[in-house]
């Protein structure tokens, strides 16, 4: 080891160990503040007219029960465009998934 190094580590060795200055929140009280905290994040609404008519379209089909790469063979576009159209239409209707962006497009009436 090198000799500078030697000192740091050795320092680093004897200090105290880290300690709370108070007991850490637990049980359901710290469950009710951490979820009042998620509750009170505030995030815009989705902009519903920001999905492209392909997208749309991609979403159709994948409610139909296609994969990305049939997508792709029926719309004549490759599996990794239509797996791209598919992940834009999901973000842009706040969804985490493609099939959460299908019943999202469904609820609103974006496809029917």
């Amino acid at each position: 080891m090198h000799a500078g190094l030697r000192g740091r580590v050795a320092a680093i060795r004897r200090r105290a160990p880290f300690r709370f200055a108070s007991r850490p929140p637990a049980g359901p009280a710290f469950a009710l503040q951490v979820g009042a905290g998620l509750l009170a994040c505030e995030s815009p609404p989705p902009d519903y007219s920001a999905v492209t008519a392909r997208e749309l379209e991609c979403l159709r089909w994948t409610a139909e029960g296609k994969t990305a790469w049939e997508v792709g063979r029926i719309l004549g576009i490759s599996a990794q465009t239509a797996a791209r159209h598919l992940n834009n239409a999901a973000r842009k209707l706040g969804c985490v998934s493609k099939h959460q962006a299908v019943v999202k497009a469904l609820r609103t009436k974006l496809i029917a």
